[in-house]
Parts: structure tokens; sequence; C-alpha cells
């Protein structure tokens, strides 16, 4: 059996950061992304490597740049784009809601 490599472990971590924060189950992003749950888990805890695809795939789903994932870089701009693309993915229903919650939030937290 093969040891682990340092790099997949930190990637993993970094995966399984990015996944946490968007509030996804390993279930569900590994639905999202066409992979099974082991491969997802797998990826996560570094026994295995994850694939260009794969990143290609997450980035988006998960809001983050490859260099997070790769790297562990993250550029303030970067977390706005993240939230951007979260919030783009809220049904059409549930829209209005978000966004009065959003705007009472941001009315609290704007200092002049």
């Amino acid at each position: 059996m093969r040891g682990k490599k340092e790099l997949n472990i930190q990637i993993g971590a970094r995966l399984q950061t990015a996944r946490e924060r968007v509030g996804y189950t390993q279930e569900r992003l590994s639905e999202l992304i066409g992979v099974t749950p082991n491969h997802l888990s797998a990826i996560e805890r570094g026994a295995s490597g994850i694939s260009l695809e794969a990143l290609e795939k997450i980035c988006p789903v998960l809001g983050v740049g490859a260099d997070f994932i790769l790297f562990g870089e993250e550029k303030g701009e970067d977390e706005l784009l993240a939230m951007a693309r979260q919030l783009a993915r809220i049904p059409e229903n549930k829209r209005g809601g978000v966004k009065k919650a959003l705007s009472a939030l941001l009315e609290l937290t704007v200092i002049e």
C-alpha cells in the first residue's frame, strides 16, 4: 500500500475547507461534479490526487479559484466573486428574501 503524498493531503484539506464553507456535504458536491462520494472522500483525505478535470468542475461549484485549492492562496476579490457565484445559484423564487436579508445586514455593517 502506498503512503499518502503530503501535497495530496494539503490539497484535500483545502478542498474540504472550501466545501464546508458553502455548506455542501461530500454527497452533494460529488453529485454536482459527477464523481462518487467515495472518490471525493479519497481526494479530501489525500489518499487520491485530484485530476485537472475534477478541479475544473469543483472550482466554479465551490466559488473558489484553483489557486486556493492547489496553493492555499486566497485573494479578497476572489472571496467576493465566490459569494457572487453562490448568490447566483439561489433559485429565482427565493432571491427576494435573500436580497432583503442581505440589504438589512449591509445597513447594519456599513461604517459611515
